[in-house]
């Protein structure tokens, strides 16, 4: 009986849809007062299914056509009218775009506490009333499986996000896309949102951050590859444009004319954005001789940014994760560079090279400092723990490799340790007769 039931509301919804469809692409109800009233007729039926039989709705992609048809259509529409400057209706169009956002983020708000109280979910943000002493009663999608719910529940959490980020809340949006990876954080979707509020906000490596974490879940984001490399692209076109990168000082000679091949020790803030270009370079496989430049200047100036704390714990777990990635993808899960054309071959070493070296960076300062830098030891976890997951061996062949002083400093370092613990230990022996 419920399964019929949600077939023949699917029908009706169907007929409401197709009619929506009809309307020329960028209509808004502004210009047709019959779309709003189709509209909301839709949204309720495809509401009434979700309760109905959850499972039946998922499959027949119901929360999909409710976001798509029941709303963004028509938010794209009017945000289209609000911007045109010359429009008539630009007025009415941006008062009415403000009003359809609020209804629409109430209507998710709805449907996420409908959600929860029916199926009896309890998330971290919202706990369950029989936990408070209240006694629930059980519904009749009770039984639905609880993947079905918690799927459902992150559809709401990532649209009435979608609907903050459009009111330019980001803040809120930030925290309705936090929830929805607490709910469920095999994902791809939230990681993607994520990275659209990191770059609305200029926070240009989180954005890449996200989009790459957006592709290493169990369930990918399908458009997370094509705007990974639009946001990589986009990041470098920016850097390419802003003014010349500041450099440590006291690193240059004092002399009229530098030759090009000469690296300069970037700062903190001028690494993060040379790293992202080089992998933006490395990534699309071009400008490679642009690409080795970087990275022998980002080479020679991670060692000592990291030895005075110069980044915050998080941006070096952003960078580790973002770095692994580029590894992962530049070899392909490739065993042989044979199996890669020249180039190719060329920007995996340039991956395993910015790899390498920062792993090293990480390691030296808990060699040669008594005390390791904290704000690193969590970076260095993630590094630690890619490795012993089984990466590739010739990245770990290359750490030493590719940067052979870094070795010479550690073996300097625990001879000097040793000779000290020696001396303590066995004093008689180190004493001079006079």
């Amino acid at each position: 009986m419920v399964l019929n039931a949600a077939v023949q509301m699917l029908r009706e919804a169907d007929e409401l849809k197709q009619k929506i469809l009809k309307f020329s692409s960028g209509t808004s109800m502004l210009q047709d007062r019959s779309l709003w009233t189709t509209q909301q007729q839709l949204q309720n039926v495809y509401q009434k299914i979700l309760m109905l039989d959850l499972d039946y709705a998922l499959d027949k992609k119901v929360e999909q056509d409710l976001w798509n048809v029941g709303f963004k259509q028509q938010i794209e529409a009017l945000q289209s009218i609000s911007k045109d400057r010359k429009n008539p209706l630009r007025s009415e169009g941006q008062a009415m775009l403000s009003w359809v956002l609020q209804a629409a983020a109430g209507f998710y708000l709805c449907l996420l506490h409908q959600i929860c109280a029916t199926f009896k979910l309890d998330l971290p943000f919202r706990r369950r009333a029989s936990l408070l002493g209240s006694v629930e009663a059980w519904g009749p999608g009770a039984s639905a499986a609880p993947a079905a719910a918690r799927y459902a529940s992150q559809h709401c959490l990532v649209h009435l996000g979608d609907l903050a980020r459009y009111r330019q809340q980001l803040r809120v949006a930030h925290t309705f896309y936090r929830h929805a990876l607490a709910v469920s954080p095999h994902s791809g979707q939230p990681y993607n949102q994520l990275a659209l509020v990191a770059w609305r906000r200029g926070r240009r490596l989180a954005a890449v951050y996200w989009h790459v974490r957006s592709l290493l879940v169990r369930a990918p984001f399908p458009p997370a590859p094509v705007n990974l490399a639009r946001t990589l692209e986009a990041a470098s076109r920016d850097m390419k444009e802003g003014p010349p990168l500041p450099v440590l000082p006291g690193l240059t000679n004092n002399v009229s004319h530098i030759p090009e091949s000469r690296t300069e020790r970037l700062d903190a803030h001028s690494y993060v954005t040379e790293l992202i270009r080089a992998i933006n370079y490395i990534h699309t496989v071009e400008q490679l001789d642009a690409a080795t430049t970087l990275v022998n200047t980002l080479n020679t100036s991670l060692t000592p940014l990291i030895a005075t704390d110069s980044f915050e714990s998080m941006t070096l777990v952003k960078m580790s994760c973002v770095l692994i990635w580029l590894v992962q993808s530049s070899s392909e899960d490739l065993s042989s560079e044979s199996a890669l054309s020249e180039d190719e071959a060329v920007a995996a070493r340039l991956a395993a090279s910015l790899a390498a070296n920062a792993m090293l960076a990480l390691l030296l300062p808990a060699y040669t400092s008594p005390e390791p830098p904290k704000k690193a030891l969590p970076a260095l976890k993630v590094w630690l723990q890619w490795a012993a997951a089984g990466s590739p061996s010739s990245i770990a062949a290359s750490c030493f490799s590719s940067e052979p002083e870094l070795e010479d400093k550690v073996r300097a370092h625990r001879l000097v340790a040793l000779g000290k613990q020696l001396a303590e230990q066995h004093a008689e022996h180190f004493t001079c007769e006079t």
